[in-house]
């Protein structure tokens, strides 16, 4: 959804948990990383792969990427300290593809509660979205602090610094953004319908919009310490399960043979047949790519650890990637299925 469990969870952990309260919730943490997190990089695999026709549309991903993903990794295995530059390059993408999907399920939540945006004020929303990721983004070049130490186990590299300026103007420029957004969800509150303003364009921007938006950009706007207990819950609790979710119910739509017209609408397409299949496939892509080859790995002479955080980054750079080019809201098709 848009965030209610992150919200739980880190508020409980920042605010009160201690000792072995705080390792209950680390344990949730880890399992959420390993059904959500871990999943819905792997549910991108199944939703190209699916069929003949979906690795036509998408061959310059299904072929060219993966030949070049699949280099990358045996490169990695043999090249010594190419992990940690792998991890990087997918530290830097991570904002703009977190911050795109926010925007994309905002967009989706204003759609479904029939708020149509007028396009200065998608313009205000993507405006928003971007500031986000680029002021994160030039933290991570800036401020050792903000590059991260390790991840898996692999020391972060820190490419940097940059001159301050770029980050502090960063930071400006994500204040007016978050102001123009302020007016903007201010005006549409406010705003009543007239003979030249249909009810759908005078609709308050919907409080679920509102939160995928806030919960977003909370990931990358906050202090050190708040920021590091926030990730323990957002990737997977927010990120992870909004993908899976989306992905499991488009998987179900294209699979009934009738097509988008004859399906139910509702949440009830995922707790039937095709969407299950689809989320225990994707678990079990996750298990077998992240953990399973890993460790076959381990027998040839690489460490599982190395391996692990390449397979890792690789992956993850291969879902961030193709993950642009299955979302299309300005696809016909791909906009009933997700609204339906």
């Amino acid at each position: 959804g848009f965030g209610g469990l992150v919200w739980l969870f880190f508020f409980f952990h920042y605010f009160f948990l201690k000792g072995e309260g705080s390792e209950t919730l680390l344990a949730v943490s880890a399992v959420g990383a390993l059904i959500f997190a871990e999943s819905h990089t792997a549910s991108t695999i199944l939703t190209v792969y699916r069929t003949r026709a979906t690795r036509r549309l998408f061959h310059n991903y299904t072929f060219g990427l993966a030949t070049i993903g699949i280099a990358l990794i045996l490169f990695g295995l043999v090249i010594p300290g190419s992990a940690p530059i792998y991890i990087k390059i997918y530290l830097l993408l991570v904002p703009h593809h977190f911050m795109n999907q926010s925007y994309g399920i905002a967009l989706l939540y204003c759609m479904k509660r029939s708020c149509k945006l007028g396009q200065l004020e998608r313009i205000s929303i993507r405006f928003f979205t971007q500031s986000v990721a680029w002021y994160a983004i030039f933290k991570q070049l800036t401020y050792r602090q903000w590059s991260g130490n390790s991840l898996l186990n692999v020391e972060i590299p820190f490419w940097g610094p940059l001159p301050e300026v770029f980050c502090d103007t960063s930071e400006k420029v994500l204040l007016v953004s978050v102001l123009t957004l302020a007016g903007v969800v201010v005006w549409r509150s406010l705003r009543k319908t007239s003979e030249t303003v249909s009810d759908a364009y005078s609709a308050p921007i919907p409080i679920p919009a509102q939160l995928t938006l806030l919960t977003g950009a909370l990931a990358f706007t906050m202090g050190p310490a708040a920021t590091g207990i926030y990730w323990l819950y957002v990737s997977a609790f927010f990120h992870g399960t909004q993908y899976l979710m989306i992905a499991a119910a488009k998987y179900a739509r294209e699979s009934n043979e009738n097509g988008v017209e004859a399906s139910k609408p509702g949440a009830g397409i995922l707790l039937k047949g095709p969407a299950l299949k689809f989320l225990a496939l994707s678990l079990m892509l996750s298990l077998l790519f992240y953990h399973g080859i890993p460790g076959l790995v381990d027998n040839l002479g690489f460490t599982v650890l190395q391996c692990g955080a390449i397979m890792f980054a690789i992956l993850n750079i291969f879902h961030i990637i193709t993950d642009s080019a299955i979302w299309k809201l300005g696809d016909r098709k791909t906009r009933e299925i997700l609204l339906s």
